[in-house]
């Protein structure tokens, strides 16, 4: 596989789209090749049949790499659809030094699993067993006492905690999308799947914007994504199953 090869796999109700692109030596983005088809066997943001999606996905695929040159590989994946659910949780963990009474430097490990406490806190709760968590963005932290931290790696303390919000998708929703991908010849990292409204929300955002805050709402053919934005940060997000082709 190619490390500087990026293809984007674009499954929505009225169209398929595929890029390729390149990451040449100056650390530029270069678009190597595009496809689109019309969509089939979508609807909503859900696989209704998987054959004719996956010819879809073949034919756009095809397309983009006639034009590229080169095979898509490293393929990312969008996805959306009624079943997308965002819930807001905290995670804490201790990051005192050596002695108990003497407090530590936060880094980026620390970081890393005061998220990973919040995604565990989820795993255990009811009501989610059939979901499984697609992204979990920090929206602030607080260390001991301090509040609304936005970075907290360097400073010093004895307890950290996060607040994030988790975006959840069914299980049986992914593993359809991912089964379209496979049977049209190609394969899809699980940690590749990417929410439809963090995509448009880096695609068409600035950072000002982000940070100011913005509410996006993309509309396709069967889902109408919306995306809240404030302090740079997703804070929530919505999906109506009405939008284009109603």
């Amino acid at each position: 596989m190619k490390a500087n090869t990026i293809t984007a796999l674009d499954i929505g109700s009225s169209f398929v789209r595929v890029l390729i692109a390149q990451i040449n030596s100056e650390g530029r983005v270069e678009i190597k090749g595009i496809g689109e088809v019309p969509s089939e066997g979508m609807d909503k943001g859900l696989v209704k049949d998987i054959q004719a999606v996956s010819g879809c996905i073949k034919a756009a695929m095809q397309q983009a790499e006639d034009l590229a040159g080169c095979k898509a590989e490293n393929i990312y994946i969008n996805i959306t659809g009624e079943h997308i659910r965002s819930h807001s949780v905290m995670g804490r963990i201790s990051i005192s030094g050596p002695l108990s009474n003497t407090p530590s430097e936060i880094n980026e490990d620390h970081i890393t699993q005061v998220v990973n406490d919040a995604k565990n806190s989820v795993k255990v709760q009811k009501g989610f067993e059939r979901l499984q968590i697609l992204h979990g963005l920090p929206q602030y932290f607080d260390i001991d006492d301090q509040k609304e931290v936005y970075n907290p790696v360097n400073m010093t303390g004895y307890h950290l905690t996060s607040h994030v919000l988790l975006v959840l998708a069914d299980i049986t929703s992914i593993r359809n999308l991912l089964k379209c991908v496979e049977v049209a010849g190609y394969f899809v990292d699980s940690g590749n799947i990417v929410l439809s409204h963090i995509a448009a929300g880096l695609s068409t955002l600035s950072d000002d914007e982000r940070r100011l805050g913005s509410v996006l709402i993309d509309i396709g053919g069967g889902c109408c994504d919306i995306a809240f934005y404030n302090k740079g940060n997703l804070i929530q997000t919505a999906v109506t199953p009405i939008a284009g082709n109603n």
